[in-house]
């Protein structure tokens, strides 16, 4: 259970991504052939069902963690051997949650070893920031079309690492 990351380690995957922006990154875009491989737009969906779980599963443990010591298990109309059930299966469910939250972690951070930083910036500017394309291009000063290169690189690497995720 140490090696389970806690809801602050959750909540700052932008910044260590982020962090991993410098002067002396010397990785690369993929080759467009190996990028042609892949359907883009389908990968993008998958990754996007990854992310929208990873928001769901800090919804809950930010929830769970507001509701502090106020909450607890009412047993009225239920034997209490169903009550512990219930918790059990709570916790269970929990930790499985955690895990996954702790490996989607992990994977995030890896990835973005390997990752141009113009790959990092069109990540964390389309899953957590969900900025636009057209955003994208302009904040980071180049045109669309080297966008959609950087962009089929990104989701190739990142689909590579998460796909049994």
């Amino acid at each position: 259970m140490k090696d389970l990351i806690s809801l602050d380690m959750a909540l700052d995957i932008p910044k260590v991504i982020s962090a991993k922006i410098s002067i002396d990154n010397f990785n690369n875009l993929l080759a467009k052939d190996l990028c042609e491989e892949y359907d883009t737009k389908t990968l993008k969906k998958e990754i996007v069902k990854k992310f929208q779980k990873y928001r769901e599963v800090i919804y809950m443990m930010q929830w769970k963690d507001s509701l502090g010591s106020n909450y607890r298990v009412e047993e009225s109309h239920s034997t209490k051997h169903y009550v512990t059930d219930k918790m059990t299966d709570l916790v269970a469910n929990n930790i499985e949650k955690q895990k996954w939250l702790t490996k989607f972690y992990k994977r995030l951070e890896s990835i973005s070893f390997k990752l141009t930083n113009e790959e990092i910036k069109y990540l964390v500017g389309t899953f957590f920031k969900g900025q636009s394309e057209e955003v994208l291009s302009e904040n980071m000063g180049i045109c669309r079309n080297t966008l959609r290169k950087i962009k089929k690189s990104c989701l190739v690497k990142m689909w590579i690492e998460m796909e049994d995720l």
